[in-house]
């Protein structure tokens, strides 16, 4: 199947340091298409220890507080067990800056958290995977209206994880998607907005 899509950018991988460099070339207004031969994040990237300096660029692209929510062991000290005791032979304390420590984390975890600072610079629209309905080979949501009416809208989605699915087209800004309860409800069902 021939795929005839065009970019200014190409960047092969989606791990993180493949994910960071193409958020930092969308930013930068360059159209950029990043290519991962996995169709999710569900897998070992290397990436699983995230140290002083990439904790600081997190910072600097404004994802450090979603990095700093999610879960993750914080390593300050290195020790290693011999026969005469254990031995300390690495003190994170001494690094200069905010981060004086290495986070443990799972990289699918950091994967998701780049992505979805290029959904955020790029106005699209992420939701819960649960909130898609899949019918066949397509793919719907339910729009809560003003009318107070859900309305049924086909929508096409970009890459989808465990925990977010990238709506490219089918649903425009400020419209409010319905993530529970969708299921089964039909086209115009009558609704209320949870309290």
């Amino acid at each position: 199947m021939a795929n005839n899509e065009r970019a200014t950018c190409l960047v092969v991988g989606g791990g993180p340091a493949g994910m960071v460099l193409g958020l930092l070339m969308a930013r930068a207004g360059v159209e950029v298409t990043v290519l991962e031969k996995h169709a999710d994040f569900l897998r070992d990237f290397r990436g699983d220890t995230v140290h002083a300096s990439t904790l600081t660029l997190l910072d600097e692209l404004g994802l450090g507080e979603r990095f700093a929510a999610m879960p993750h062991r914080i390593l300050d000290r290195v020790q290693v067990q011999l026969d005469s005791g254990s031995v300390q032979v690495g003190d994170m304390s001494r690094l200069p800056g905010a981060h004086q420590h290495i986070a443990l984390v799972a990289p699918f975890d950091l994967n998701i958290i780049v992505y979805q600072g290029r959904l955020q610079h790029q106005h699209a629209l992420a939701v819960p995977p649960g909130a898609v309905i899949h019918e066949d080979e397509d793919a719907f949501v339910m729009v809560a209206g003003a009318d107070n009416k859900a309305h049924r809208r086909k929508v096409t989605l970009g890459l989808t994880t465990p925990k977010l699915a990238e709506i490219t087209s089918g649903v425009k800004a400020g419209e409010n998607v319905i993530v529970q309860g969708q299921q089964g409800l039909p086209d115009g069902a009558d609704i209320a907005p949870a309290k």
